[in-house]
């Protein structure tokens, strides 16, 4: 019964996730009245030469035959490519958008958990190292499972924070390890996993978790002491404080929707005339190779899974079509606006991203065997493997940067919810 609960719940999330597809094909591809700043070679509509873009072609030049599961698919590089052999722009600048008021309304519950994880990140008394664990507590910890002396797949974590609680979950005898420990000291803790274990190779058997607790999780307060230091001096109550944060915030989420309906747009009122294959196989070969795990853990093909989720391999290939457009689409703007960027926005972008995954990236490693990861390490490694990403980033916001003053955005209010008033 507990197994047919967690499928089920997987393929609630899985048809949710793909149900996008629907929703993301454009309502209305006719573009805004055309202006003098409007895309120079782009006609308007109604004069000589060809219409504006409305409609995809169907002979786009790659089709879900053309998969195999054996490639090793790569993007290709939008910025070496001849871009307009690929896609037709529509209009992109002096446009009209409409953002609901609600994307970049910030509520108390948001703004409270916000300032909860800024005191976590920089209160003094947010770290406790000066005690023992005790049971309550939550704790940020590392801990590396190891079976004969070997770690073993899915028993490593690092910077996890746990609660010290017998009904959180683990298995018996992991959390008691870890009340009494001393944070920055590495303790072997013995647990056995149950004979009822779903992992076999585990059930149980004997192992040793390397525990390293690096602090115990403090519950600071927002004070007008800490703003004033937080903010050296600018802001000096917490009223104060609080107010300018979610001004703060919603200004960052009112940008963000702005710059989402406009690329919409943009990937709306533009035409793809073929699609470079590697570029929709790379999306296809990660869902493909997703789905199958999920179908493999509850001994279905592929599509009787996918038939389960309400999906199949043709709207899965869609929405990789869809994807594919939205990277051809923004190299079309960068080429035509000749958009760039400076070296120093790339590295702020790459510090910025290796910061954000580091620690996932240093549990993965040394779940494999590194005896250690550095944030070096792992800086040079996003810039290897994740360069064009990067670099797509830095160009997408400057363009947004550029285009954002020109732009008319309506705000529109969220329909009254007539059932809950009546």
């Amino acid at each position: 019964m507990k197994n047919m609960k967690m499928l089920a719940a997987v393929l609630l999330a899985l048809a949710l996730v793909m149900s996008a597809v629907a929703c993301t094909q454009p309502e209305d591809n006719t573009p805004d009245d055309p202006t003098p700043d409007q895309n120079t070679e782009q006609p308007s509509e109604g004069g000589d030469g060809d219409q504006t873009p409305t409609q995809d072609t169907t002979d786009d030049g790659v089709s879900l035959s053309d998969f195999n599961p054996e490639t090793d698919y790569h993007l290709p590089d939008y910025g070496a490519l001849n871009i307009k052999d690929y896609v037709q722009l529509g209009r992109y600048k002096n446009m009209s958008v409409s953002i609901e008021r609600s994307a970049f309304t910030v509520s108390d519950a948001v703004l409270e958990n916000e300032i909860t994880t800024l005191l976590a990140e920089h209160h003094p008394d947010a770290k406790i190292t000066d005690r023992v664990t005790a049971w309550g507590d939550y704790v940020v910890m590392d801990y590396v499972g190891k079976l004969d002396g070997v770690a073993f797949g899915g028993g490593t974590a690092l910077e996890q924070t746990i609660e010290l609680s017998q009904t959180n979950g683990f298995i018996p005898g992991f959390v008691e390890g870890i009340v009494g420990l001393t944070p920055g000291k590495m303790t072997e803790v013995p647990v056995t996993f149950p004979e009822d274990y779903g992992n076999t190779d585990l059930a149980g058997k004997a192992v040793i978790f390397e525990m390293t607790v690096h602090y115990i999780v403090g519950n600071p307060e927002l004070t007008d002491d800490f703003v004033t230091t937080y903010t050296d001096g600018v802001v000096t109550t917490a009223e104060e404080f609080r107010t300018k944060l979610r001004e703060d915030m919603e200004s960052e989420a009112y940008d963000a929707a702005v710059e989402s309906a406009m690329w919409a747009k943009i990937i709306d009122n533009s035409l793809v005339s073929k699609y470079p294959v590697d570029g929709v196989m790379f999306y296809y070969s990660y869902y493909y190779m997703m789905y199958n795990q999920y179908a493999a853990m509850y001994g279905m093909t592929l599509d009787n899974f996918l038939t389960a989720t309400g999906n199949s391999r043709e709207n899965i290939f869609s929405y990789c079509k869809l994807m594919t457009k939205s990277d051809l689409v923004r190299y079309a703007v960068y080429a035509d606006g000749e958009y760039t960027f400076t070296e120093e926005q790339y590295n702020a972008e790459l510090d910025a991203y290796t910061q954000q995954n580091y620690a996932a990236l240093r549990s993965s490693m040394i779940a494999e065997g590194a005896e250690e990861y550095t944030m070096e390490q792992a800086r040079a490694f996003f810039h290897e493997n994740y360069e064009l990403q990067l670099q797509d980033t830095c160009m997408s916001n400057n363009v947004f940067a550029a285009l954002k003053g020109s732009i008319n955005v309506t705000v529109t209010e969220p329909e009254p919810d007539t059932e809950a008033a009546e």
